[in-house]
């Protein structure tokens, strides 16, 4: 029996193929070698998910789920030093339009459709700032 996290199940509902699309045409991975552009988003997913404070704490929380990186659609576990330098440098339009189309996925389905959520803890929303090292 394989039990999938909380988190690869909300992962798992996001349209990977509208994601994958606006990351091509984007061409935001035309150079990177490992730390694309999904796994990024994935990352700083975790990062809300999980009230992770740090660099430090997304890298170290998801190489503690090691096991379960590919239901998550990541190869391995990011290095501190990888997720800020691609904070830093890759463009943050293409984390916009993901928004965009996970919102406007999200919103057409029917009412029978959705699935009824009720959440126990307040929702947080996404935050793209930069997280400090010191």
């Amino acid at each position: 029996m394989t039990n999938i996290t909380l988190f690869a199940q909300a992962i798992g509902k996001l349209p990977k193929e509208k994601i994958r699309k606006i990351i091509r045409e984007s061409g935001t991975d035309k150079h990177c070698k490992g730390y694309d552009t999904w796994s990024q988003f994935v990352s700083m997913m975790f990062s809300q998910f999980s009230n992770c404070d740090s660099v430090r704490d997304i890298s170290n929380g998801l190489n503690s789920a090691n096991g379960n990186l590919n239901h998550l659609g990541i190869a391995r576990a990011p290095s501190k030093s990888t997720i800020a330098y691609q904070n830093a440098h890759r463009n943050s339009k293409v984390f916009r339009d993901i928004y965009y189309v996970s919102f406007q996925h999200f919103g057409q389905q029917s009412l029978w459709q959705r699935s009824k959520f009720r959440f126990k803890a307040p929702i947080k929303l996404l935050d793209s700032s930069m997280v400090s090292l010191t």
